[in-house]
């Protein structure tokens, strides 16, 4: 009876520290670009914006994390929010409808987050709905771009600058292990 314990028990350490291994594998990393709105969009026109470059560093933060781009499993996005910059006293009423898709080097582009049917946001920060795509082979670029299409549902007086938040979900394994 005291074997049948003791195994119990080491089979708990072990799973317990394989548990720890793979959380020392996972960690967050964060994005933020810009993009402006031009108060030129026509009304029930898709609008398209592309931002400045976004350099990844991924190199650099995956060192920091223990890994390197080759352990990468996967990275999904879990969070992606715009809010406005730009003018103050501006919100998302004017907004029917975003989709922001990434594009790298050689790459295909493809949807990162969208949120349509918008109607009477009374905000200045929005929430987006994020793809279910795994982001590795973007992320792990020196760089990637940022395309934004809007369907506006009311004319804009002035330009709407906003911010672009994202937080990729990166799992991957350690240097050293298999």
């Amino acid at each position: 009876m005291t074997r049948i314990f003791l195994l119990i028990a080491l089979s708990s350490m072990l799973l317990q520290s394989c548990r720890k291994a793979d959380r020392l594998t996972q960690f967050n990393v964060q994005y933020t670009s810009t993009a402006t709105i031009s108060s030129s969009a026509t009304v029930s026109v898709p609008f398209v914006v592309i931002t400045p470059d976004v350099e990844t560093n991924s190199e650099a933060t995956f060192a920091v994390n223990d890994t390197r781009k080759d352990k990468i499993q996967e990275i999904q996005l879990t969070s992606l929010n715009i809010q406005i910059t730009n003018p103050q006293s501006q919100d998302f009423n004017f907004l029917k409808e975003v989709e922001i898709f990434i594009n790298a080097d050689g790459l295909s582009e493809i949807l990162l987050a969208s949120k349509y049917n918008l109607q009477n946001t009374n905000t200045q920060y929005l929430e987006l709905d994020v793809s279910e795509n795994d982001f590795q082979e973007y992320i792990k670029k020196e760089e990637f771009t940022l395309r934004v299409r809007t369907v506006t549902d009311e004319a804009l007086l002035n330009d709407v600058d906003i911010e672009i938040n994202s937080d990729f979900w990166v799992n991957a394994k350690l240097i050293g292990k298999a």
